[in-house]
């Protein structure tokens, strides 16, 4: 905390009176950052678009490698019941998990994917959210992986077979 203070050019009373703890700041970093994220993937409400704009985001984190690495940090310590951020991490990825799955609805429901069922919809939220932290975690592991080329490709398979599924055919 002392450190951090000196960085941003406070002292440490002044840093400690609105965090208790470098937990506490650390989740506060990544709250304000899901915020910028969530008003940058915000479209007209065309949800096709915004999942887009969710893929886009992701690969646009190679730019944020610090903030990559904490927020993957964060995730993994928060597995542990006792840690401050739990709350935090598990609400994050429960709503990230929610948007995707109403935005494959949606994308449906408008005809510009197949039908998803709500359970085939969280399922594909589920593993959509799993692929683009796994991705970022093994270019945080080895970064001669280009993050952005990668999260592109798999996002346009993904995409391709929300929109191409079997009951978009039909249409």
């Amino acid at each position: 905390m002392r450190r951090i203070a000196e960085l941003v050019g406070v002292s440490h009373a002044a840093l400690s009176r609105h965090f208790a703890t470098k937990d506490e700041l650390l989740t506060a970093v990544l709250e304000r950052s899901d915020a910028a994220n969530g008003a940058a993937i915000a479209t007209d409400g065309d949800p096709l678009s915004e999942l887009d704009a969710f893929a886009r985001l992701v690969s646009a984190n190679g730019e944020h490698r610090a903030l990559v690495a904490l927020l993957l940090t964060m995730a993994a310590e928060a597995s542990d019941p006792d840690h401050p951020a739990r709350t935090f991490m598990a609400a994050r990825y429960a709503r990230t998990v929610e948007n995707v799955s109403h935005l494959l609805v949606d994308a449906g429901a408008a005809g510009q994917t197949r039908l998803f069922s709500p359970a085939e919809a969280e399922f594909e939220a589920r593993a959509f959210v799993a692929l683009m932290d796994g991705l970022q975690l093994q270019w945080l592991l080895d970064p001669r992986i280009d993050l952005a080329s990668t999260v592109a490709t798999a996002y346009a398979a993904i995409r391709d077979r929300w929109v191409s599924g079997p009951e978009a055919s039909r249409r």
